[in-house]
């Protein structure tokens, strides 16, 4: 697991790309259910296909994220996931329309992105300093990855048209039977699970199947997408199931924040307090809960286990009530406001949410207490105060706590960790990491990830320029 984790934490983070155009689809499809005299129908149809086109080409966005990721950033390999998506998805089709291999649907949605993806890293790697004679010259190196890409998606475009079909039944009845003809205990195990993950920073493949893949849906104007979130923001009925995020993110664990706030010393109390308030409202307006969650996940590990098992529940009760209401990011108010328009049910969020609150609140608050859980303000170690350092010069002294240049393999971020691959993980400085402002480091085998926020990939970037 040590060996697997940091390719894993690499796929993790490159499956973040697709999610970055969601929200400004959603406020697409939030302008469109306006009805205001000024906006004349015409424009406001003009943007609902506009958001569906976006919803569309997740799979490419998939793609992208993976070609991004293996081949670092490289233009060559930007652009041959983006020419490998189309001709693997165009290909496929064709083959899949022949004759006996002609399915339900020719549209296999973000499996074709991971064929794609995969087939330009793995092509560029293996071919980025191919050699050739001088005649040929302008084929060779990087210029030669588009002509294998193109060779090797072609090839398995072919392979996968025989095999989809059978695949495709398979995921069909996986989907209505196994998941959503029992979405009660489905959903709530995918949020414990999604939970429970978060601390390993592998979320983002357990939510990939759910959010982008499982289900499709065919709109009035011909445009078919997949998965949770596309399938909801496109108008489809059986989506939606995603409500249950709201619950924990918006209203549970700032009641946890505050139950922290409340338990700590009394000479502690101010300064968890403004900790604990900022995380509180990021959480609610934004979703992003890892300020909260990493406060007490390692100084109290029953509190998050406590914290996954009511997650799940909020899927569970939210699905026996009958609310469905989706996310274009992270569960916040942000989410709530612009996609309620296709909800259903969804003032209940709130009224539960209170009750969340009020659950987490008691719950933390007990176990804190009785148990002596030494969460930040209640114990010697927290009591020094972070020193105050500006984000300009926090780059090079994160490249040296973990453990310098030269340690540093890979130097990457998603939207709230820095993920890192070391060369030797005994030389990354935990203790550092944390004075220097990160809310929790984990550590597995060579992959490192440290917690900094919304600004990790800002941090990533500093570090880079000065590592170049």
């Amino acid at each position: 697991m040590k060996t697997l984790f940091p390719h894993l934490q690499r796929f993790g983070k490159s499956l973040v790309v697709p999610l970055c155009a969601m929200p400004f689809a959603a406020l697409l499809m939030f302008i469109s259910h306006l009805s205001v005299t000024w906006f004349p129908l015409q424009q406001l149809a003009v943007l609902t296909h506009s958001a569906e086109l976006i919803l569309s080409l997740i799979p490419l966005f998939v793609s992208v994220g993976i070609a991004m990721e293996y081949t670092h950033n490289d233009p060559i390999g930007i652009i041959c996931g983006i020419f490998s998506y189309f001709l693997f998805s165009q290909t496929t089709e064709l083959f899949i329309s022949l004759g006996s291999l002609n399915a339900a649907t020719p549209h296999p949605g973000i499996l074709c992105g991971l064929f794609s993806g995969f087939i330009t890293a793995w092509m560029f790697n293996a071919f980025k300093d191919f050699s050739l004679p001088e005649y040929l010259g302008f084929f060779a190196g990087k210029r030669f990855v588009p002509v294998a890409t193109g060779f090797v998606t072609v090839v398995a475009a072919l392979m996968f048209s025989f095999v989809w079909p059978a695949l495709q039944h398979l995921t069909k009845a996986i989907t209505e039977q196994l998941i959503y003809d029992h979405s009660a205990i489905a959903f709530g195990v995918y949020g414990l699970v999604e939970r429970a993950l978060i601390p390993f920073g592998l979320h983002h493949i357990w939510n990939a199947p759910f959010m982008m893949q499982l289900g499709e849906f065919t709109t009035a104007d011909g445009i078919t997408v997949h998965g949770e979130i596309a399938r909801y923001m496109a108008g489809d009925p059986t989506a939606g199931h995603l409500a249950g995020g709201y619950l924990f993110k918006m209203f549970g664990l700032p009641g946890a924040a505050i139950a922290i706030w409340r338990t700590a010393a009394p000479q502690q109390r101010k300064r968890v307090g403004a900790a604990m308030g900022i995380a509180a409202v990021t959480a609610f307006v934004s979703g992003i809960t890892e300020p909260i969650e990493f406060a007490f996940l390692f100084a109290a590990p029953i509190l998050y286990a406590v914290h996954a098992l009511l997650a799940g529940s909020g899927y569970v009760v939210m699905e026996l009530l009958g609310v469905h209401h989706s996310t274009s990011f992270s569960q916040g108010l942000f989410d709530y406001l612009v996609l309620f328009p296709q909800s259903t049910r969804a003032g209940l969020i709130p009224v539960v949410g209170i009750l969340y609150s009020l659950i987490y609140f008691s719950v933390f608050r007990v176990l804190i207490v009785a148990l002596d859980l030494k969460t930040p303000g209640r114990s010697e170690t927290s009591a020094a105060t972070k020193p105050e350092i500006n984000e300009d010069e926090l780059a090079p002294q994160l490249i040296s706590a973990f453990g310098g240049q030269d340690n540093i393999v890979h130097l990457n971020a998603c939207i709230t960790r820095l993920r890192i691959t070391v060369k030797d993980p005994q030389l990354v400085d935990k203790e550092r990491l944390k004075q220097l402002g990160a809310n929790g480091v984990v550590i597995a085998g060579a992959g490192v990830q440290a917690i900094f926020g919304t600004k990790s990939d800002r941090l990533k970037t500093q570090m880079g320029l000065l590592m170049a």
